[in-house]
């Protein structure tokens, strides 16, 4: 049911510019993006949640975090709006605005399909919708998009027993910042229904869809962000494939998601590692390799739930990275459509699983 002329012209349809930062160009096409996954979202049948959050770049209100357990990310999510910034809606002044640069709001997107006997079990499908400046983002992350567009078109009808939520991150490329907030709403309101003896949800996996177009055939075209480790860890090098990984206590999951995805879609080629250490709570503080980290299923990480990056590898892998030739010519529309196949029919299986 994956279709990949729908699946590609939903690409194409993203603005080329997208980023809360750099210039108003960038910031009105990133609100036009949003607009637009918002009514692609409604043309499906869905109502989609608007998830409110704000943040800026002004010094003194947002500190830098490299990693999403840096405990300096309290100063970078301001809801509500501290006074005196915020006006009597609760919006941020507009004599300030000009001084304090995107602000916000700023909005996630949700949807979901409810899960019919298991609905508080929960299989959550991510993508971001921004980009940085100066890049058209075809592969970061007009792919992952364009996927989750595409899954939420074939999961529509689809009995399920789990629930299938699926969310569209903003603002990734600054800090992971919409997918911190997300992550930390929802482990704020299990927690709350936790200690009330109510029923609450558990995410059973949570996908982040991270670059999944970009492949290359060519001898020594991928590279590692970690040596290999005879036995452990020995790294393709060839970028023929879509990776998954995570931390070591999810390695039973990953290998689980691996396993369905190769089933749904059998020429998509496959690398599942979960060598990196624990980040969850009350982890030790180690020197983590960072790749981990880089998007939005680490916000889920650092709260011990399962998050897995669906990655074709980023800048290990793709040289437009990051750049101005991220277009979409560049996405091999063939295996591209394997890999978001592969998650359709992966995700159907683990929603209806009986283990």
């Amino acid at each position: 049911e994956v279709d990949q002329a729908r699946l590609m012209d939903a690409l194409r349809a993203l603005p080329v510019a997208r980023s809360a930062t750099g210039t108003q160009a960038d910031r009105d096409g990133l609100l036009a993006t949003e607009t637009l996954l918002a009514q692609r979202l409604t043309d499906l049948g869905y109502d989609a949640t608007r998830e409110t959050f704000y943040w800026t770049s002004f010094p003194g209100l947002r500190t830098r975090a490299a990693t999403p357990d840096d405990s300096r990310f309290e100063d970078t999510l301001l809801t509500p709006l501290p006074e005196p910034l915020a006006s009597s809606d609760g919006t941020l002044r507009p004599d300030l605005r000009p001084r304090l640069g995107p602000v916000g709001p700023w909005h996630n997107l949700i949807v979901e399909r409810r899960g019919t006997t298991r609905p508080n079990e929960v299989i959550l499908l991510g993508a971001h919708f921004d980009a940085v400046p100066g890049a058209p983002g075809a592969d970061d992350n007009g792919t992952g998009v364009a996927a989750l567009l595409e899954l939420a078109h074939v999961l529509r009808d689809r009995p399920l027993d789990r629930t299938v939520r699926m969310v569209f991150f903003n603002l990734e490329e600054v800090g992971l910042v919409g997918s911190r907030y997300h992550a930390r709403q929802w482990a704020a309101t299990r927690d709350r229904l936790r200690a009330a003896a109510e029923p609450h949800e558990a995410i059973i996996l949570m996908v982040s869809l991270e670059m999944l177009g970009y492949f290359n055939d060519a001898p020594d075209s991928q590279r590692s962000p970690i040596p290999p480790i005879p036995g452990v860890f020995e790294p393709p090098t060839v970028g023929d494939f879509i990776a998954l990984a995570s931390t070591q206590p999810h390695a039973a999951i990953v290998t689980r998601f691996d396993e369905a995805l190769r089933r749904a879609e059998p020429n998509l080629k496959t690398f599942a590692t979960s060598v990196f250490p624990d980040i969850g709570p009350g982890a030790p503080r180690l020197a983590i390799e960072r790749a981990i980290l880089r998007s939005d299923h680490a916000s889920f990480l650092v709260l011990g739930e399962p998050g897995v990056i669906l990655t074709d590898t980023a800048n290990y892998r793709n040289p437009h990275y990051h750049t101005p030739s991220d277009t979409i010519d560049t996405i091999d529309a063939e295996r591209f459509t394997r890999v978001v196949r592969a998650v359709a029919g992966a995700t159907v299986d683990l929603a209806n699983a009986q283990d």
